[in-house]
């Protein structure tokens, strides 16, 4: 099923376990309570898709785009994410629980009350990110300098001495409340963009 065209497609409460889609087009997708359990999606197309509660853990999505993709509460625990694009998607309270970033882009989206607990990271790029509330407790191979380019940190959870280091260096990030009233995507807005 490489190569696989599926743009637009319907996919709710489809199981979709253990496939390989590697290089599909899932472009414009919608779905709700859809299973992609140990899938493969490498190098995938999947902007602007619409997922609520999808299930991509232990999933590999190694070079992915999920740009200005709707992916609230999806579970993307244990899953490879080397290389993927999440630029302006909005990923409200999804998982990354012991999650692989490597290279991960999160440039301008939305991870409000993420959670990343014991993920492992390694240059990822969080420019403009919105990481309020989010969980970043017992993360490996963060850094300052890669968290010091994000939008907010108000409320985040984060180890006491990172926490410590961006108190001192730039305690703004901790202290800003965002309006996140502006990063949510209207469906109306949200379809008209996604072509």
């Amino acid at each position: 099923m490489r190569g696989t065209n599926l743009r637009g497609a319907w996919l709710d409460k489809a199981n979709l376990h253990l496939a390989i889609l590697d290089n599909a087009n899932l472009k414009n997708v919608q779905m709700w309570d859809t299973n992609f359990h140990k899938i493969s999606l490498t190098k995938a197309n999947l902007e602007y898709l619409c997922a609520v509660r999808g299930n991509f853990q232990d999933s590999f999505l190694g070079g992915a785009k999920f740009q200005n993709a709707l992916a609230n509460d999806c579970n993307f625990k244990e899953a490879r994410l080397g290389f993927t694009d999440f630029k302006n998607a909005d990923l409200r309270s999804s998982d990354f629980q012991s999650a692989y970033l490597i290279k991960t882009n999160f440039e301008e989206t939305n991870l409000w009350r993420a959670n990343f607990r014991k993920a492992v990271f390694e240059k990822v790029n969080f420019k403009n990110a919105f990481l309020a509330e989010a969980n970043l407790l017992e993360v490996k191979g963060l850094t300052l300098e890669e968290i010091s380019k994000v939008k907010t940190l108000y409320k985040a959870k984060l180890d006491s001495n990172l926490n410590d280091e961006v108190l001192q260096k730039f305690p703004k990030l901790l202290k800003n409340k965002p309006d996140f009233l502006k990063k949510k995507h209207s469906l109306a807005i949200y379809w008209m963009h996604g072509g």
